[in-house]
């Protein structure tokens, strides 16, 4: 038993994510724009990617949302557009795509890249608010540096990215 354990542990046969990668039918987007976005703006953001996403014949509905919620639970301003993708089932997707959805993710981030000024990040709805409340941060990849020497948190962010 011990070693059947030991072989379990360390062979990679059991995965080490908390949650398994799941495919929840549908897509979360967030579009970040600048943080000194106000809200007419945003809605032209919003409006337009709406647009986009829309003209899929995948997508039944996108649902959008810009700034912060009414709840209060979240700090972030206009700048922050967040899309409830809606997918048909993969049967009655264009062949183009073959039923993948990171093919279908990659022709959606083509079109929405003619937006300028909007930094995009694709997930599913659950698994981003599942990362959000474990990280706090809004994406899957975070990095997080503290300190109190401007300079040297400014040096250190520069040579991360």
């Amino acid at each position: 038993m011990f070693l059947v354990a030991i072989y379990l542990a360390f062979s990679g046969v059991i995965g080490s994510e908390f949650l398994p990668h799941l495919d929840e039918g549908a897509i979360w987007l967030r579009g970040t724009l600048a943080p000194s976005t106000g809200p007419s703006e945003g809605l032209k953001v919003v409006d337009r990617a709406r647009e986009i996403l829309a003209s899929f014949p995948e997508v039944p509905q996108v649902v959008t949302q810009v700034g912060r919620p009414d709840d209060g639970t979240d700090s972030t301003g206009f700048f922050n557009t967040e899309y409830f993708v809606d997918l048909l089932p993969k049967e009655k997707w264009r062949p183009v795509f073959r039923q993948n959805k990171e093919r279908l993710i990659a022709a959606m981030d083509r079109e929405l890249e003619k937006i300028p000024g909007v930094i995009w990040n694709f997930s599913q709805p659950i698994s981003d608010n599942v990362e959000e409340a474990v990280s706090g941060v809004k994406g899957q990849l975070a990095v997080k540096i503290y300190g109190d020497d401007l300079k040297t948190l400014e040096a250190k962010a520069d040579e991360i990215v």
